[in-house]
């Protein structure tokens, strides 16, 4: 009788043996990198000041999530989704003890690597791979930093986050019959874009462009039984019944106020102008796109989303940097797609292999210092800011302050990191640049619709005063302020109100500059 003899472990068994350890651990090596990036947004973060819009939005769903009324105590024109896409990182500030910033920099961080992630898996599984591949991990790697930190000066605004959210479900849909993986990505893709929607509705307009190439590429009957497009409408929807029902008071005053809102804007040619990056990236778009190269179906079908998002920038008329971030980050992520799906060739023609996987860490480092730098001269010059408004001496965390402009960035970030307390109920005086926007800028404005707003606003405004007895009122005066008469002045047009010239006898001018002058409360 023989015994049998061990089987020898060939060369293969050995390194299916180490394909299979990589395989278990790429999971974890993943979620390690991951949660490394979030430090790093978040450090990355910790001197910059806040953009103004986004201070502003966090003080908002501050005070809501403590009772207060949107469309009454807190006038913001834009949909409540605005608001509440904040409410999560405030949650967890009151929740925690952390600062608001902080937390809203991890929001950013999170959502930056939930769509890395889909993103990477969708592409991966487009091109046959098997999940947690090298080609995956180093995908979401190169995208998870951009999308945190590309924005800039314009971290964490609205339209960084509708970027994020669109972007897996806009590669994923515009795949087409090449999709086989099931439907539950596709669905989980479909509800982020809703989310997206919901924080912008006339982003809407990319899904709807997206899905009538996908119907001119395969049919409508093939596009029609596509679930997650109901699915999308369900949630809109929903959307919209909840702000009719929680959000009543919102909707009466928008339909009031919105056509002041709606009446000022940038100058076409200015807004020509401010469309030229943006639209130079989309032309470099094209061109690499028709490179033939490995992964540029991707880069393609994202520029049918990228040239839907630059007519929006025009078309909205304001001409503002964030709204062509969708641009922006639509590029980025068909670009590294692209270098992604091309490295194995670049490697093997490459004579210095090692000098390339240097570079595919030296571009986020770059891109982390770059962001650095740029939030600590963004700080840097807001500590200037503040010194030249002199409103430190006056003013003492956990005083209620109120500022008269126009200007949404002169009291915002300032009273967020300055840890004021905000004294009224507009982030800025806004309905009076649509009032002389409107006029067509004149001094005199005496029709009764304009008379009546402007009373309106002086009465909101003594309404506060009275609230909230701000201990600091800064009135910015300023010559040549946009939307405003040349020689405008807020005090005059305000005071011709008698609840507000009433309120205003409590304040006496405590510091005047050629741009600014500060008021103080007489008594306590």
């Amino acid at each position: 009788m023989t015994t049998a003899e061990p089987a020898e472990h060939t060369p293969s068994d050995a390194r299916a043996s180490r394909l299979n350890l990589g395989q278990r651990i790429a999971p974890l090596l993943i979620v390690i990198a991951y949660l490394a990036l979030l430090v790093i947004v978040v450090r990355t973060r910790t001197y910059a000041a806040t953009n103004h819009d986004v201070a502003w939005l966090i003080i908002c769903a501050e005070r809501w999530l403590h009772g207060a009324v949107l469309g009454v105590d807190l006038m913001e024109i834009n949909l409540p989704g605005a608001m509440l896409l904040y409410v999560p990182p405030v949650w967890l500030a009151d929740a925690t003890g952390l600062p608001q910033t902080t937390c809203v920099d991890l929001w950013v961080g999170i959502v930056a690597v939930l769509g890395a992630a889909l993103v990477a898996r969708i592409v991966s599984l487009l091109d046959g791979r098997v999940p947690f591949s090298r080609q995956e991990f180093l995908t979401g790697l190169l995208l998870a930093p951009g999308f945190a930190l590309l924005p800039g000066l314009d971290f964490a605004q609205r339209d960084q986050f509708v970027a994020i959210l669109l972007l897996p479900y806009a590669i994923l849909t515009m795949a087409g019959s090449r999709w086989r993986d099931g439907a539950f990505l596709r669905h989980v893709t479909a509800v982020l874009a809703a989310l997206a929607i919901c924080i912008k509705p006339h982003y809407v307009v990319l899904l709807v462009g997206g899905f009538l190439v996908q119907t001119y590429r395969e049919g409508w009957r093939r596009a029609l039984l596509q679930t997650d497009a109901f699915l999308i409408a369900a949630i809109g929807l929903g959307y919209i019944a909840l702000v009719l029902t929680v959000f009543a008071p919102w909707v009466d005053m928008a339909r009031s106020m919105s056509p002041l809102y709606l009446s000022f804007g940038g100058e076409f040619g200015a807004i020509l102008v401010a469309a030229i990056l943006p639209a130079l990236l989309f032309c470099a778009g094209l061109c690499l796109a028709n490179l033939q190269l490995a992964g540029g179906t991707t880069l393609r079908n994202l520029l049918v989303y990228a040239g839907l998002a630059l007519v929006l920038f025009v078309v909205q008329g304001k001409g503002w940097e964030y709204h062509a971030l969708p641009i922006h980050l639509f590029l980025w992520a068909g670009v590294i797609v692209i270098f992604i799906a091309n490295l194995p060739a670049i490697a093997a023609r490459s004579k210095f292999p090692a000098l390339l996987g240097l570079m595919l860490v030296v571009v986020p480092v770059l891109l982390t210092e770059w962001a650095w730098r740029l939030g600590m001269y963004d700080r840097i010059r807001y500590e200037q800011f503040v010194e030249d408004v002199g409103i430190r001496q006056f003013a003492h965390p956990g005083d209620a302050v109120q500022f008269l402009t126009l200007t949404q960035s002169l009291p915002f970030p300032m009273v967020l990191h300055e840890k004021y307390v905000w004294a009224l109920r507009y982030p800025a005086l806004w309905p009076l640049g649509g009032i002389f926007s409107r006029a067509g800028q004149k001094t005199d404005v005496t029709e009764p619709a304009n008379r009546a707003a402007i009373a309106l606003v002086a009465t909101q405004i003594a309404e506060d005063i009275a609230r909230y007895r701000p201990r600091v009122i800064v009135v910015d005066d300023r010559e040549n302020q946009p939307y405003l008469p040349t020689s405008f002045h807020f005090l005059p047009l305000l005071r011709e109100v008698a609840a507000f010239d009433a309120a205003w006898q409590d304040y006496t001018r405590a510091s005047e500059t050629a741009a600014y002058q500060i008021y103080v409360r007489k008594g306590p």
